[in-house]
């Protein structure tokens, strides 16, 4: 028919039929009916084209990133770049700032502190054959004389005075490294916590000061936050048997360093209580770190290790009680018991150290 045929040249098949639901009429009839083919078909080539097969963990794109790692990473989260830049120049502002602190005039090898000569002091004797707690008085746990007991050592070729430089300058870096295992801590936490910590613990006054010269403060702090580092995976403990005795273990021996590192034990007890398997394993790491080491150092170090007699002065035992009577006090008078033991020990003669 004409009017079958008019309507087929204008564009009023079957196919756009189909899709309209009914011939359109009217002279405007022919252009909607071919926008919306192609819309449909504009559609149905979108959801049927072919998807790309899924990268594999370290293939890169065409613009050299790395998918798999861009396409994790939240947004606004730091690039792994920029964290390390910041613990890296926090680290060398520690550095800096610590040994510049140490190359003002008098501070190396100069005596501008007791507590250094005490701690360095007996590393030395323990060199010579001298035993903390029993051959000389000593009221700090013997981390620090462990410690040092390397650089002791060492002053038998270059003298004490050196040595106690480089013993400084070793406590200074160590004061130091405390700044990056700090950042590595706290890097999960973003760019700001990061820049913080890392910041604060490099230019904290006090611990620049005490990184002067060997105290004890500097070591305890770096081997705290090694524990803490090896025990928190991100924010939670770490289920590992392995990071639990490791971080006991290092915990510990912060606490023969000084035992102000019972707090962060605790705290950490507290942590893992829920758990009875993790607290365990952690206690038996503190245990470990915290254990005496006088007898083990008494087997290695009570001969010396070069072959020559220790100077009698540090070989000889406990020295008698001092005689109070000649300053007045009558308490030991009327006690002949106690003289004679005096006396006995002054004829006597030093006591050389024995190895058990």
């Amino acid at each position: 028919m004409p009017g079958s045929g008019g309507r087929g040249e204008r564009g009023c098949g079957v196919g756009a039929g189909a899709l309209a639901g009914a011939c359109p009429a009217g002279p405007g009839a022919v252009p909607a009916a071919r926008a919306a083919v192609a819309a449909a078909t504009s559609w149905l080539g979108y959801r049927m084209r072919p998807t790309a097969p899924p990268m594999v963990a370290g293939e890169r794109d065409g613009r050299g990133i790395d998918s798999a790692v861009a396409d994790a990473r939240p947004p606004g989260c730091p690039r792994p770049l920029a964290l390390t830049a910041v613990i890296f120049t926090a680290t060398l502002l520690a550095v800096g700032l610590r040994l510049y602190d140490l190359s003002r005039p008098g501070f190396l090898l100069g005596i501008n502190e007791y507590d250094d000569g005490t701690d360095f002091g007996s590393a030395i004797r323990l060199v010579h054959g001298a035993l903390p707690y029993r051959d000389f008085a000593m009221v700090q746990p013997p981390g620090i004389t462990l410690l040092m007991f390397p650089v002791a050592l060492a002053t038998k070729a270059m003298g004490t005075d050196i040595g106690m430089a480089v013993a400084r300058v070793i406590t200074a870096l160590a004061s130091a490294a405390a700044v990056p295992v700090a950042g590595l801590l706290t890097r999960h936490r973003g760019l700001f916590a990061t820049l913080v910590t890392c910041g604060v613990l490099a230019i904290f006054p006090d611990s620049i000061l005490a990184a002067r010269t060997v105290l004890l403060e500097p070591w305890l702090v770096l081997f705290c936050l090694l524990g803490a580092l090896v025990l928190f995976d991100g924010d939670q403990v770490a289920s590992s048997t392995t990071r639990l005795l490791l971080g006991g273990v290092l915990f510990g021996f912060a606490g023969a360093v000084k035992v102000w590192a019972i707090l962060p034990v605790v705290v950490m007890l507290v942590l893992t209580a829920r758990r009875p398997l993790q607290a365990s394993v952690y206690a038996a790491g503190v245990t470990l770190g915290f254990r005496d080491r006088r007898s083990a150092s008494a087997q290695r170090h009570c001969a010396d290790p070069a072959g020559v007699p220790a100077p009698a002065d540090a070989r000889v035992g406990p020295l008698p009680p001092a005689d109070h009577s000649r300053a007045g006090d009558h308490r030991h008078r009327g006690r002949p018991r106690h003289r004679r033991r005096d006396r006995a020990r002054l004829a006597a003669g030093p006591q050389p150290t024995t190895c058990a």
